[in-house]
This record gives C-alpha cells, sequence and structure tokens, in this order.
C-alpha cells in the first residue's frame, strides 16, 4: 500500500542493465494514496503473472520499457501514469491483455506508446481466435507521444468513453483485428494512416479529430461510422480507404481534405449539408464541383502498393525470404550461416535485435532494411595439436 511519495533508482552496471520491479511467476498489485517513482532500464517487468495499478500514481523513467507484461493482464485502475520510455514501449503486453478504466496516463515512447499482442495458440505463427477486448480503454484520458504507433494491438482494441490524444506517431491506432469506437473523442496527429483496422472499424456516438500525411481511417475490412459521430479528417492521401463495405453518415460533406483520382480511387460530390448528389469517375476535376459542394475522396479497390525491402549480409551465410512485400503485410526472413560459422548479430533499419535465426516484419508500410553479420564459428576452429608445437627453448640436437 503506498503512502507518501516513494522512489526506485537503479544505477546500471556493465553487467546489469537492471529492472526498477521484477516480478516472475506471481501476481503485483500497486496500490495506495501516495505515489511511485521508478527510473530504471525496464521499469516494471512482470514475467508469466498478472499486474494490476489500483488508484495510485506512477511516475516512469525507463531507458526501455516503462511496464513490460509477459503472460499476463495488465489492468490500470483510476490511476495516474506519466511515462517517459526512451526507446520501446509506454506499456508492452506481450501474449496477454490490456485493460484500463478510468484514470489518466501520459506516455511519450520511442518506439510505441502501446503495444499488445495476444495469447499464440500452439501454432507459434498463429494467434488463437476470438480473443475479444484483447485491449479494452474504458473512461480514460490517454496523452501519447510515440516515435511509431500510438497504441498497437494485434488483436481487438475497444474504446469507451474515453479521450485519447496522439502526437507526431506513425500511426495512431492501429489493429490487427476489429477497433470499436464509441463515445470517445480521438485526436491524432501522424504521419502515416490515423485509424487502421485489420479486420473491420467502427465509430459510433464519437468526435474524431485526424491531421495525417496519409490516411484517415483505413480498414482491410469494413468502415462503419454512425450519425451521432462528428469528423475532421485532414488526411494528405485519402480520407477513408477500406477493402469491405462503407457505411458513413451525409454529414461526411464536411470533411475539409480531398484528393484527386487516381484511377482507384471514387470521388463522391455532397452538397453543404452532406447529401450525395452523384458519383463521379476519376477523369472528372473536381474544379467542375458546383460552388457550396464538398469532395469526399474514399478508396474501395485493394490497395496494391508493395514496400521493398532491402537485404544486406557479410560472408558467411544466407538470408531467404521476400524482398518485397505488400503494404501492411508481413515479411519472414530466414537467416543461415554457413558450415564454420555463427550469426553474430542482425541489424533492422540499423538497430541490433540479436543474433536470431529469423526476423518478422510486421505490418510493413515503408521501405525496410535487414543486416546479417556472420562471423566464423569460435568452436569451429582446429586447435594446433601439441605435438606440432615447437618449443623455442628446446631442441632435440642439444638433448643430454
Amino acid at each position: 500500500m503506498l503512502e507518501g511519495e516513494n522512489s526506485i533508482v537503479v544505477i546500471p552496471s556493465e553487467d546489469y542493465l537492471g529492472e526498477g520491479i521484477y516480478v516472475d511467476a506471481g501476481h503485483l498489485t500497486i496500490q495506495g494514496s501516495g505515489s511511485l517513482s521508478i527510473d530504471a532500464h525496464d521499469a516494471i517487468y512482470l514475467y508469466d503473472g498478472d499486474l494490476t495499478v489500483n488508484n495510485t500514481t506512477l511516475n516512469i523513467t525507463a531507458e526501455d520499457d516503462g511496464i513490460y507484461v509477459l503472460y499476463g493482464t495488465l489492468t490500470i485502475n483510476n490511476s495516474t501514469l506519466n511515462i517517459e520510455a526512451f526507446d520501446d514501449e509506454g506499456l508492452d503486453v506481450e501474449e496477454g491483455k490490456l485493460i484500463i478504466n478510468g484514470g489518466k496516463i501520459t506516455i511519450n515512447a520511442g518506439d510505441h506508446g502501446i503495444e499488445v499482442d495476444p495469447v499464440y495458440s500452439e501454432d507459434p505463427n498463429e494467434y488463437e481466435l476470438g480473443q475479444k477486448d484483447l485491449a479494452r480503454i474504458s473512461g480514460a484520458v490517454l496523452d501519447i507521444t510515440a516515435y511509431d504507433e500510438g497504441i498497437d494491438t494485434d488483436g481487438d482494441l475497444e474504446i469507451n468513453g474515453s479521450t485519447i490524444t496522439i502526437h507526431d506517431a506513425d500511426i495512431g491506432l492501429d489493429s490487427g483485428s476489429d477497433i470499436t469506437v464509441s463515445e470517445s473523442t480521438l485526436n491524432i496527429t501522424c504521419r502515416d494512416n490515423a485509424l487502421e483496422s485489420n479486420a473491420n472499424l467502427t465509430i459510433t456516438d464519437s468526435s474524431i479529430t485526424v491531421d495525417s500525411t496519409d490516411i484517415g481511417l483505413f480498414s482491410y475490412g469494413s468502415v462503419t461510422v454512425d450519425s451521432k459521430t462528428s469528423v475532421s479528417i485532414e488526411a494528405d492521401i485519402t480520407v477513408v480507404r477500406a477493402y469491405g463495405s462503407l457505411d458513413i453518415p451525409a454529414a461526411w460533406g464536411q470533411i475539409g481534405s480531398f484528393v484527386e483520382g487516381d484511377g482507384s480511387v471514387r470521388l463522391f460530390l455532397v452538397d453543404a449539408d452532406g447529401n450525395p448528389l452523384t458519383t463521379l469517375t476519376n477523369d472528372v476535376a473536381p474544379s467542375a464541383a458546383p460552388a457550396g459542394s464538398y469532395w469526399l475522396a474514399v478508396l474501395l479497390h485493394k490497395y496494391n502498393t508493395t514496400c521493398p525491402i532491402t537485404v544486406l549480409t557479410t560472408d558467411g551465410g544466407s538470408v531467404e525470404g521476400d524482398r518485397t512485400v505488400k503494404y501492411g503485410r508481413n515479411a519472414t526472413f530466414t537467416i543461415t550461416p554457413d558450415e564454420g560459422f555463427i550469426i553474430a548479430d542482425v541489424l533492422v533499419n540499423g538497430k541490433s535485435v540479436g543474433a536470431v535465426e529469423s526476423y518478422t516484419f510486421k505490418k510493413v508500410r515503408r521501405a525496410q532494411q535487414i543486416e546479417v553479420i556472420f562471423a566464423p564459428d569460435p568452436a569451429a576452429v582446429t586447435e594446433t595439436p601439441a605435438e606440432d608445437i615447437v618449443d623455442p627453448m628446446y631442441s632435440g640436437e642439444n638433448a643430454a
């Protein structure tokens, strides 16, 4: 039970970077009217157990992850979290779930603000089915600044009654499954897609403000937005892009950023009240629109853009895998050293990921690079037999 102000500071050594709090195969609850400040490589690291933060304040400074939970559920109830994670995620849950009920969370992350991966099935390449509410955020206020995704989940993402602001991220909200937003306010500034769903995107009774240099709403499945939702999207490429069905309100005529057709974009013309006037092909210039009307750009066809992946290697092995990948898809590279060699290091976009035997780029959206460094295997070096070693202090000619 926290009372007053408390702190944990871990000074790293050459052999130990250090966790502020480390729990192995156990459950941890942090609660109380006081506060806890943690300054460590990983502030809180929980393995094979659940972490619950109740009605308290955490101030976290971490070189790597702010809070990392593996094989468990991270639950945050009515708490205040201020997280600085310089090189990695603010909140990172692998093979588990994230539940946030109330409170205020501020994250400044060098990678993802929040990342949640689902529990794996027996096949490590497939996720278990039916994992609803993998990440659920209810009645909370989140303010996230992230270099990569603001919130990234490989399963369902549900947001209800919350206010989420995301600054300067690549992607605002990114889900490998459904995204459901209800009675919430989203303010997103990003360099890529603001909301991206690999399944279905549903928004009801909410307010969405987006400033994106790519796409506002992007879904590999359906996009559904009800008439109670107010939307202001400034997107340099397209306001909405969907593989599947599209159900949007007529009031979307007030959207402020549009693009001309390029053969795959359909331009919908609506009047000042958002009522559809007609559907036009891409060879009709937007300048031909009547005064007081608006253009709404929607892509209904598959997005077939491919992204290149550059492979660099030293002598001593090979790398097999895709050299190009479709936008948003995964690409796995298998690394095989030659006989007498080992994998010394693997660099992804210049950052070491260790001496791994394979690496998967997830949801590729831009050019990538993987570099593999091979080295001679120390165990394979042939030692010189002792009888072949000449002792300079001894010669058979001088033997007595």
